[in-house]
């Protein structure tokens, strides 16, 4: 079985990194396909042990994750990208 949670929040124009964890934890299959509900929103990646994902815009997305040799083995996490901030780095005076 696979779980998948994140830490913090996504805001749109950033990346989040999404944790597999495994169960039994010394499974040798841990590759895995990532997909995401709305690539409008949202797209995600591999990136080694772990998914890549990129807000787009603001909004709900479910991020699936697969594994690559047996596609029973799978599990879902439903998100909100927050809007984009209008000015991230801005320095008030």
């Amino acid at each position: 079985a696979v779980s998948l949670r994140v830490n913090g929040t996504l805001t749109a124009g950033e990346s989040l990194s999404i944790i597999p964890t495994f169960t039994p934890t010394d499974t040798s299959n841990r590759q895995l396909m990532w997909m995401s509900s709305n690539a409008e929103i949202a797209t995600v990646s591999s990136a080694g042990d772990t998914g890549l994902l990129v807000g787009k815009f603001s909004g709900k997305v479910t991020i699936t994750a697969i594994s690559v040799m047996d596609d029973t083995i799978q599990s879902s996490i439903t998100l909100e990208i927050l809007p984009a901030r209008l000015f991230p780095h801005a320095q008030w005076a």
